[in-house]
């Protein structure tokens, strides 16, 4: 036997063992990517199902003012019912 044979005979189970390791990594990276695409279907239909509480300011706005609004009137009217003296008429008697 020559050095030639005995090389190959050492060089071709390295080769073969080196292309398991390969074939391993490329499992790897293809589970991982399936694992990340799988979490972020389950967040995506997560937040499809979440209540979303948006700040909107110009319905806030409209909010304000209907409130502010309501409570003038109602105000109001309790100042009507507040100006009447409890015991002096409404009539002023002229005839002395």
């Amino acid at each position: 036997m020559g050095w030639k044979s005995i090389e190959l005979q050492v060089a071709i189970p390295r080769s073969q063992d080196a292309g398991k390791v390969q074939q391993q990594l490329l499992n790897q990276s293809q589970q991982y990517q399936a694992s990340l695409t799988q979490h972020q279907l389950l967040e995506e239909l997560r937040k499809r199902k979440q209540v979303n509480h948006v700040h909107q300011p110009h319905l806030l706005k409209l909010e304000h003012q209907s409130k502010t609004s309501q409570s003038l009137a109602k105000k109001k009217k309790s100042q009507c019912h507040t100006d009447k003296h409890p015991y002096l008429g409404k009539e002023i008697d002229l005839n002395g």
